[in-house]
C-alpha cells in the first residue's frame, strides 16, 4: 500500500505539471495526450511477469482512481489480437531476443506490428528496458503503452505505469498523482491545451486534492 501525506491547498501551487504533449498542426499550440475514457486495462505476460504484476497492479489502480476511469482486466474476447490495452508490458528474459529474431512472438500477443516494428528500431545490444507511448489517430488520444522488460527489476516499470496516463515522471509521488486527477479532471471540462491545464491545475488540483480527503 503506498501511503503519501496530503499537501495543503496552498501546496497544490508546486503542483507537477509534466505531461505528453503534442503540438496541434492547425494552431501550434502544445496539447495535453489522456487516455480516451472507459474502459481501461493492463495485460502483463512472459517469464518474469510474477515481478510486475504487483507494482504495476497497484499504481495502476491508484491512477485509475485518481483519473476517475474504470479498470476491466478480464480480456473482451478469446483472441488476443481483438483486445486493446492501455498498458502492455512483456516481462520476459528473451524479450529483446524475440524482438530482434522472432516478432511474431510479440504481435501475436497482441501487440500491433507497426508498434512492434519501432520498438525494434530503438532496441540496443544493452539495452534492458524499453517503454514507448503510442498515440491514437487523432494524435490527441492515447492508444497503448508498451514495456518491454528482460531483468527482474528495473526502475522503468513505475513511471511506466504514470506514462500510460500521460502523466511523466522520474518516480511515484503524491504531486504525480494529483497531476492525473489534473490532467482528466481537465480533459472532462475541456481543457487540453497544457497552457489553459497549466493556468487552471491549482483550481482543478484543489477539487483533486477534495476528493481525496472525502
Amino acid at each position: 500500500m503506498v501511503v503519501w501525506a496530503t499537501p495543503s491547498c496552498a501546496e497544490s501551487a508546486k503542483l507537477y505539471d509534466n505531461y505528453l504533449v503534442y503540438n496541434d498542426p492547425f494552431t501550434n499550440k502544445e496539447m495535453v495526450a489522456s487516455l480516451p475514457g472507459d474502459p481501461i486495462n493492463f495485460r502483463i505476460t512472459g517469464d518474469l511477469n510474477q515481478f510486475s504484476f504487483y507494482p504495476v497492479f497497484q499504481f495502476f489502480g491508484l491512477l485509475s482512481n485518481a483519473a476517475r476511469l474504470t479498470v476491466v482486466q478480464s480480456p473482451t474476447s478469446l483472441d488476443p489480437l481483438e483486445n486493446k490495452y492501455s498498458l502492455f508490458v512483456v516481462h520476459d528474459k528473451n524479450v529483446f531476443t524475440n524482438l530482434k529474431n522472432s516478432k511474431t512472438s510479440l504481435t501475436s500477443l497482441g501487440i500491433p506490428s507497426n508498434a512492434v516494428d519501432f520498438l525494434a528500431q530503438r532496441m540496443r545490444d544493452d539495452v534492458k528496458c524499453i517503454v514507448e507511448t503510442f498515440p491514437a489517430e487523432n494524435r490527441s488520444d492515447l492508444a497503448m503503452t508498451v514495456v518491454l522488460l528482460s531483468e527482474q527489476h528495473n526502475e522503468c516499470l513505475v513511471p511506466a505505469v504514470f506514462r500510460s496516463f500521460g502523466v511523466l515522471t522520474g518516480a511515484p509521488s503524491f504531486y504525480a498523482v494529483v497531476s492525473a486527477c489534473v490532467l482528466y479532471e481537465g480533459r472532462r471540462a475541456g481543457i487540453r491545451e497544457r497552457q489553459a491545464l497549466h493556468a487552471e491545475g491549482r483550481r482543478l488540483a484543489e477539487r483533486c486534492l477534495e476528493k481525496i480527503g472525502e
